[in-house]
């Protein structure tokens, strides 16, 4: 996967991330994006993250907590403004060591924290697994627009198994 972690604009067109695994350091217990983390944000900066027709699948974040920090094991993204169009998200998990139970938050997507709009057009977020929310977790954001975003045979194995869970206005 990638870590990307600059303020301007980032543009992801036609990418495939595939396989990628995030193992935490055991004395924090705190992963990210196991396919992809991009996160930028403070008052001096802005971060404009833009990804299209791209593809997330069979990423993980495997962590040694079940009640561990863990977000987005396909996509985890903190920026000023986000723009999510022609994706699939699919087979991605944040799971314990044993990989019998889940961890964590957002095993498809995590967008957290952002000042600016986030857009998520024309998606497939399936079969992702988490403790929490286990396809798409959308948190401390300003705001969001979602159309067209298709929610499917997402697990949780604790509670917001519906795919979709948010504690900012979409």
């Amino acid at each position: 996967g990638i870590g990307y972690d600059e303020a301007g604009l980032l543009c992801m067109d036609n990418c495939s991330f595939m396989g990628n695994t995030v193992q935490p350091i055991p004395s924090s217990s705190v992963g990210a994006g196991g396919g992809v983390y991009l996160s930028k944000f403070d008052a001096a900066t802005s971060a404009f993250y833009e990804i299209s027709n791209s593809r997330f699948s069979g990423n993980r974040i495997v962590s040694t907590s079940a009640d561990a920090t863990c977000a987005g094991a396909g996509l985890y993204v903190n920026a000023s403004v986000s723009s999510l169009f022609n994706c699939v998200i699919e087979n991605n998990s944040v799971i314990s060591t044993d990989g019998s139970s889940g961890a964590g938050y957002g095993g498809g997507v995590t967008f957290k924290d952002s000042p600016g709009t986030v857009t998520v057009s024309n998606c497939v977020i399936a079969a992702n697994f988490a403790k929490r929310c286990g396809g798409f977790f959308l948190t401390g954001c300003n705001g969001g627009l979602m159309a067209d975003v298709f929610c499917i045979s997402n697990r949780a194995s604790d509670r917001y198994s519906i795919g979709l869970v948010t504690s900012s206005g979409v």
